[in-house]
């Protein structure tokens, strides 16, 4: 976002499952974050959860940002 309200927002995936899922198990979640884009101090970072459960919720992250 370019000009995000300011506050705190918090990152999250669920994972809905189904029946054909159960029967494989788990499923990978991946994610990439990426902070200060195009800028020179521009940071990613690399996730990688694993989900088992159906409608699991995990938090990836929070971000904060300031006005």
């Amino acid at each position: 976002l370019r000009k995000a309200m300011p506050g705190t927002y918090t990152v999250s995936a669920q994972f809905y499952g189904s029946q054909a899922q159960k029967a494989l198990g788990a499923t990978t979640l991946q994610a990439m974050a990426i902070t200060n884009f195009g800028r020179k101090n521009e940071k990613r970072a690399h996730l990688t959860l694993r989900l088992t459960e159906a409608k699991e919720t995990v938090t990836i992250g929070k971000v904060t940002v300031n006005p």
